[in-house]
């Protein structure tokens, strides 16, 4: 691995040791000078880093400054947004002055396209999507319809959100996307759980197909979850997919959160970084 120090090697020794990713990369002699560009992240609460506000964005910046010393976090992500609010505005951080101070604009993909066009941006991430369906689960009851509608919103919505971006980023930019882990998983044995993978796999179909469309890395954040291996873990006696999620998110705590821990979005950051070739 590169001689990566503080930060970095904490964050993917951690991940190597749980077994939650490999290592890979050769080492390089002196990290390049000090220059200012901006890392954009885009996106729900998982790019805002609910619930503390310090999440996958945070910690993948840390990692980039070994690369790019003079990096800054522009961080637009919201809880709650989805595709729709993305595009036409009317979510959760419309009129906090969080998108207002990109050039007057009323929604995140507006403020993103300002700064694409007048900012020196070399990293985007972006994770949007599950907003669209979540809320068609409802007490442990899946609403079909739906979930139908909300993926057809995803299907429409993204190839416009990703087309956007891809005109506006530079040539030398990365940009990734990431698949989404089932929280749901951790109701297991019941049948939603079951149930709850099912349109979360179709959700990710449809973020895979686009992301390669738009020229877009996809980070297996899935994959790296375990979110399809239902086999039974010696250890735990139970599915490896819902120890997996009990592990890495609130799901299986007293809040009965699904979003991730510290440990997930250290996870989801060392994700990104080895898709974006930064370990």
């Amino acid at each position: 691995m590169r001689r990566i120090r503080s930060v970095v090697r904490v964050l993917l020794t951690t991940l190597v040791a749980v077994g939650l990713l490999t290592p890979s990369g050769t080492a390089v002699a002196n990290p390049p000078p000090d220059t200012t560009t901006y890392y954009l992240a885009l996106g729900d609460s998982l790019a805002f880093g609910y619930p503390s506000g310090v999440g996958y964005a945070d910690d993948l910046q840390e990692v980039l400054k070994f690369s790019q010393p003079g990096i800054e976090l522009i961080k637009l992500g919201c809880p709650g947004e989805s595709t729709v609010t993305m595009i036409y505005g009317k979510g959760n951080c419309d009129g906090t002055g969080l998108y207002e101070q990109y050039g007057q604009s009323t929604n995140q993909l507006a403020a993103a396209k300002w700064i694409l066009a007048n900012m020196p941006v070399s990293q985007v991430t972006i994770d949007i999507g599950p907003n669209d369906v979540l809320p068609c689960f409802q007490q442990g009851v899946i609403k079909p319809t739906c979930v139908t509608d909300g993926l057809a919103a995803v299907q429409t919505n993204l190839p416009t959100i990703l087309g956007e971006l891809r005109a506006r980023l530079d040539p030398g930019a990365k940009a990734a996307g990431m698949s989404f882990y089932d929280p749901f998983l951790a109701l297991w044995p019941d049948d939603a759980a079951q149930q709850s993978l099912g349109f979360i796999n179709a959700l990710n179909a449809i973020e895979t197909t686009n992301y390669q469309q738009f020229g877009f890395a996809l980070a297996p954040v899935a994959d790296v979850f375990q979110t399809n291996h239902p086999e039974t873990s010696p250890f735990t006696l139970r599915p490896i997919n819902v120890t997996r999620v009990c592990v890495l998110t609130l799901m299986c705590t007293a809040k009965a959160d699904i979003h991730p821990n510290q440990l997930g979005y250290w996870v989801i950051a060392g994700t990104f970084a080895q898709t974006l070739d930064l370990s």
